[in-house]
């Protein structure tokens, strides 16, 4: 059983801010039928102009343009695939995907230059509350990030004579997925390291959900809305978002520790 808010489609492909506040129905998903329909209030709907969001349709006053940057590699990509094992640089890790967690990495281990072998973990993040079962393509994305960071430098100049100059840039393997819950999209990076770390990053976009009201203005709210006014007749909903990840540290043996850096 789930609960069903609705939200008015025309006018705007912008649905989110457009809810039909105080229409609510409860859905059997077995036998896909509606089975409790409750219609509480009569409260405007938010007004559609200034809501669509697709580039073709946005009016100005549009922010300053910056030129287009192209990043080549005449050599081509420094990673392998060989089916779901992937292997960079001294990295090899196994990329699978699940239905809830969305992208898994396994096995992922770095070879150890000192002790000669190989060290690993399994990771993934958690499933999310709400799934819509939709067959997409080419979900995930590879690349090596390269952003002019800088992984060690050094420049010597107490030596009487010489001037020694030694920079290694930060070049970084990225296994990147976007999941999309509603009105968000979560940009989800696992981001692999030369130096044997794993960065795990979580970007927040897509679209704001609105609650329909009766204000027009913040001078006529004389009560807690939980939220802000955003438009007419729409408030922008205060809410918290928690990404939780599962770490295996026993993958390698169990001395092992965690540390919150």
């Amino acid at each position: 059983m789930v609960s069903i808010l609705s939200f008015y489609k025309d006018g705007s492909p912008n649905i989110w801010v457009r809810p039909i506040e105080g229409i609510t129905m409860l859905v059997d998903l077995d036998k896909m039928s509606i089975i409790e329909y409750s219609d509480r209030q009569v409260v405007p709907v938010p007004k559609a102009e200034g809501t669509d969001y697709r580039a073709s349709e946005l009016k100005p006053p549009f922010a300053a343009q910056t030129k287009p940057i192209t990043i080549i590699q005449p050599d081509g990509p420094s990673f392998k695939i060989d089916g779901q094992e992937i292997s960079w640089a001294d990295w090899v890790f196994h990329v699978t995907f699940d239905v809830r967690a969305g992208l898994v990495i396994c096995l992922a281990s770095i070879f150890d230059l000192n002790k000669g072998n190989l060290h690993g973990w399994v990771l993934r993040q958690s499933g999310w509350n709400t799934i819509i079962l939709v067959k997409i393509s080419n979900v995930f994305c590879m690349f090596e990030r390269y952003g002019g960071d800088v992984a060690w430098r050094h420049t010597e100049v107490a030596i009487p004579g010489q001037t020694i100059v030694q920079v290694r840039p930060e070049v970084s393997l990225v296994v990147w997925m976007v999941s999309t819950v509603g009105n968000y999209d979560y940009i989800i990076d696992w981001e692999f390291k030369r130096s044997g770390s794993i960065k795990v990053g979580v970007g927040l976009s897509g679209i704001l959900e609105a609650k329909a009201s009766f204000y027009t203005h913040t001078r006529q709210i004389k009560e807690d809305v939980y939220g802000t006014l955003i438009a007419e007749d729409a408030i922008g909903i205060n809410h918290d978002h928690f990404i939780t990840y599962y770490p295996d540290l026993d993958i390698d043996g169990e001395d092992n520790s965690f540390v919150k850096a």
